[in-house]
């Protein structure tokens, strides 16, 4: 198993991508308009790595507050967002890596083809990870909640993610990789 997959923050944001996403469709799969749960976006990468590529986006609670969660389906590079925010329901407002609303993060850009795979991340309060790069993300409307008996969802929610991802050390990553998107 490589550095990388064993990096607490990447594990962290692969659990939080699955949790978000399932919970997301599980809630909202019956009678709602998105009957994906999850809204698509476009994500733009400059610098280390470049490349755009197609995302689900998510909200939903989680057992420490509200997680947010950006993921890309196929391709590479892949694209993999977890933010954890401490708010019990899901608010508009602007979140960085720095923010006390924002219990622990982790942004991750990966290059699997290459060997060992090249990654950049963000890592924000996360065990086993040093924090670096930075991240704002902009949520302008929550759209609709729905409740189900797991929790709630978000699955039309609006805004903005922009991040600086540093190298992961021991991947072979170099320079800085930015990402945005609008979702």
């Amino acid at each position: 198993m490589s550095e990388v997959a064993e990096t607490g923050g990447l594990r962290f944001a692969e659990a939080m991508r699955l949790l978000i996403i399932f919970a997301a469709v599980g809630l909202c799969a019956c009678g709602n308009p998105n009957p994906s749960g999850v809204s698509m976006a476009t994500v733009t990468l400059s610098g280390g790595v470049t490349g755009n590529a197609n995302t689900t986006v998510a909200a939903a609670t989680e057992a420490s507050g509200v997680g947010f969660a950006l993921s890309t389906s196929t391709g590479d590079p892949t694209v993999d967002v977890a933010i954890v925010l401490t708010t019990s329901t899901l608010q508009t407002g602007s979140y960085t890596e720095s923010s006390s609303s924002v219990s622990k993060a982790g942004i991750t850009v990966s290059h699997a083809s290459m060997t060992p795979p090249l990654t950049w991340a963000v890592f924000a309060r996360e065990s086993g990870s040093p924090d670096q790069g930075t991240f704002t993300l902009d949520i302008t409307s929550t759209g609709s909640a729905i409740t189900g008996s797991s929790g709630m969802a978000w699955p039309d929610v609006h805004g903005n993610l922009t991040a600086t991802l540093e190298p992961v050390t021991g991947t072979g990553a170099d320079g800085s990789t930015t990402l945005a998107v609008t979702f």
